[in-house]
């Protein structure tokens, strides 16, 4: 637990100050092969460690643990919500960068 707040720690601190926080489209390859798509406006360490520990339950819950396959940053929520929607359809997302 100490190793991720003072990961979290480091990685808030990256962020320029008064700058706003971008929305974070990620996908995650589960343990059963499958992969999720989500998006968040906190930093990907919390989102990946809240999916671990099933702190929100959902898709993942049962298909743990999840592994951060790529990230992309968008200004806006609309154009990250967009991505969401097209990344699993299109593949288009290159899961394998990470």
């Amino acid at each position: 637990m100490l190793r991720f707040q003072v990961d979290l720690m480091v990685s808030l601190s990256n962020h320029e100050v008064g700058r706003a926080m971008a929305f974070t489209v990620h996908v995650l390859r589960c343990a059963d092969g499958s992969y999720y798509t989500g998006i968040t406006r906190r930093p990907i360490e919390e989102r990946l460690w809240e999916h671990n520990e099933s702190i929100s339950g959902g898709y993942t819950h049962s298909r743990r643990p999840v592994n951060l396959c790529c990230i992309e940053e968008f200004d806006s929520v609309n154009q990250a919500i967009d991505r969401e929607l097209v990344a699993p359809q299109e593949g288009s997302i290159d899961r394998g960068a990470i």
